[in-house]
């Protein structure tokens, strides 16, 4: 599969029904989740690891295609965004009893009809697209690419990606739209309403970053750097643009910004992660940015909880793929996050202990490697084990659930100091640390 030449996306499909038969497991469906996500907190769920919430998408949804190596980076992002509609769609549309093809074709449905509603260029005609004569399957190619596509400066490092980084906002747009099918048609006065409304929310994420940037002394060049990229694929009017230009030139008061218009779940989580991933721009957060992100988050109605979770959200996502995000590769930098990643996880690990004892009394191999860890050294294999059972306990625990735990930055050492010492401390893994 290429998903540089006409057709890709048939055979995309063709290839997850397929892994969907030998694994039905592995796959993101609402019926395959162990807690009761909303859609809104699934969408977060399957695409927060990605990094396309981030506008720096690393990572497919499930395993990647075996050809995925070959790809350019545009189309990785294509398949990426096609693969999240997709998984978006089973949301609502999964059922057991029912054929997945079938299904899939539904929701391939669901999408050319979300566009062609949403989106004048693709709203005159459904079944065709300037005037000619297409199969869903191809419009909907057409569209991936050109939702993709945003204009490239070479003088600004984060366009280098060739992607619009308001590909999430779709998503979040997307599972809006599909809440309120079966609702009467709005009247296109409201659909016009409706379009100036979304204008206005792309406008008040960049002003939300712009506050961002000046919430410390000095706006620092990654932050400039991060308006900018999102600027370009905002696709404001010109003079919303001119505003979104001077909140970030003259600083902004997060006072003056109707937070209120932002109502989903997912948005909340968006505009707050964009700009915790703002105030990331010299890798150490400040007390008046900290300040700043707790008034963002309670003006967002978050609770203190939810933002301590996006905090460990973004630091996570960054240190899974430290060695592609390359504007943090200085050892500094990794050493300070570091730190401060630990100590976020220890005090989610705190919270949650009675659950971690009751899961690691549970795992009679685990108990018996641990207790003979107190009295000799274990072997390397069975560290490993050791390792990888805690870790699938503090995945299975709801408050790590959203996470996605950075498995090889999270040694057997860390693990120690992230767990509490009252539950377990072997001796012999304390020289390791």
């Amino acid at each position: 599969m290429n998903p540089g030449v006409s057709g890709w996306l048939k055979r995309f499909v063709t290839h997850k029904a397929k892994a969907f038969l030998e694994a039905p497991d592995a796959s993101y469906t609402r019926s395959q989740l162990e807690l009761d996500f909303s859609s809104y907190e699934y969408l977060y769920h399957i695409i927060q690891p990605t990094g396309l919430m981030y506008g720096y998408p690393i990572r497919f949804i499930e395993a990647p295609h075996p050809k995925a190596s070959e790809w350019t980076e545009k189309d990785k992002v294509k398949v990426l965004l096609a693969e999240s509609y997709i998984s978006s769609g089973l949301y609502f549309r999964y059922d057991e009893n029912q054929d997945m093809a079938v299904t899939v074709q539904q929701v391939l449905e669901d999408i050319r009809n979300y566009y062609a509603e949403n989106y004048h260029l693709y709203s005159e005609n459904r079944n065709s697209l300037f005037g000619r004569k297409r199969e869903t399957i191809s419009q909907i190619e057409y569209i991936l690419d050109q939702r993709i596509s945003i204009k490239y400066d070479w003088r600004n490092f984060w366009t280098s990606f060739f992607h619009n980084s308001f590909l999430f906002f779709d998503l979040i747009n997307f599972v809006q739209w599909m809440e309120t099918q079966g609702d009467p048609p709005l009247p296109e006065s409201e659909q016009q309403n409706i379009k100036i409304q979304r204008q206005n929310l792309r406008l008040l994420i960049l002003q939300v970053i712009a506050a961002a940037a000046h919430a410390d002394e000095g706006v620092k060049r990654e932050a400039r750097e991060l308006f900018n990229y999102f600027l370009q694929s905002a696709n404001l009017p010109a003079h919303k643009k001119k505003q979104a230009e001077s909140a970030f030139n003259k600083g902004i008061n997060l006072e003056t910004l109707n937070l209120s218009e932002v109502k989903s779940w997912a948005m909340k989580k968006y505009f707050l992660e964009l700009a915790i991933l703002t105030t990331w721009a010299n890798r150490h957060i400040s007390d008046s940015e900290k300040a700043f992100l707790s008034n963002l988050a309670n003006q967002l109605k978050l609770t203190p909880e939810e933002l301590t979770h996006s905090m460990s959200a973004v630091e996570n996502f960054v240190f899974e793929y430290w060695d592609q995000v390359h504007y943090l590769q200085i050892k500094q930098n990794y050493r300070i996050v570091s730190e401060r990643l630990i100590q976020r996880m220890g005090q989610t690990a705190r919270k949650n202990q009675k659950r971690i004892s009751l899961e690691i009394a549970e795992s009679r191999e685990l108990v018996m490697l641990l207790r003979k860890g107190t009295t000799q050294t274990l072997t390397a294999e069975e560290k490993e084990k050791v390792r990888e059972q805690l870790l699938d306990i503090l995945r299975a625990i709801p408050a790590f659930t959203f996470l996605l735990l950075p498995g090889a930055f999270i040694t057997l050492p860390i693990l120690f100091r992230i767990i509490p010492k009252n539950i377990l401390y072997p001796s012999s893994f304390r020289d390791e640390e």
